[in-house]
């Protein structure tokens, strides 16, 4: 059996009247290229963009700002996005030590919640205990410490000292953390 065509080389007619696909698609063809060839870099664009932004870096100060403000204070004013605490040390018992002596106590804390936690102010009952606290924020999940600085210089043979912790934490925004021990009395000469 022999073909009708084999030995023509085909020409224009010979695709139309066989109804070639390409022939007859390829100004749509041409055109779903073209659209593809102008989609691509945006869909790349796009695609890029989305990798970007999903990059969920949690670990950016939110209240960063020009204003010399403080951002504890910020995070203190924006009640809407406060976070919470989990106090791992509030309560501390140093024992007895000796009087003139300045001890450093460590109070440690965790944000459990998902936003940045900010210790805002930290006030005393007495002079006798100084607390750092940290300056920058404390990310979800991490942890931060708290430390108090007790002289206990001039102070009675059985102590108790309280430290008011302002945070932007709910429910609370208020922790009392204390510190408790005995003082050797001071031995009197005659």
């Amino acid at each position: 059996m022999t073909r009708k065509h084999c030995n023509k080389i085909p020409d224009i007619n010979f695709f139309i009247q066989r109804g070639c696909f390409l022939y007859r698609k390829w100004p749509l063809l041409l055109s779903r290229f073209m659209k593809n060839l102008l989609l691509a870099p945006l869909i790349f664009f796009v695609a890029i963009i989305a990798i970007i932004s999903c990059n969920n870096n949690s670990r950016i100060n939110p209240y960063i700002n020009n204003l010399h403000l403080k951002p504890s204070y910020l995070a203190s004013l924006d009640t809407p996005n406060y976070t919470h605490i989990e106090w791992l040390d509030s309560l501390k018992d140093f024992g007895t030590i000796e009087r003139n002596q300045k001890i450093d106590i460590d109070f440690r804390f965790k944000n459990v919640g998902d936003k940045p936690l900010f210790i805002v102010e930290a006030m005393t009952n007495c002079g006798c205990t100084v607390a750092n606290l940290p300056a920058d924020p404390v990310f979800s999940g991490e942890e931060s410490k708290i430390t108090a600085t007790f002289d206990s210089q001039g102070q009675p043979d059985s102590i108790f000292k309280t430290i008011l912790i302002t945070s932007n934490t709910k429910p609370f925004a208020r922790h009392y953390l204390g510190i408790k021990g005995k003082i050797k009395p001071s031995v009197k000469k005659e």
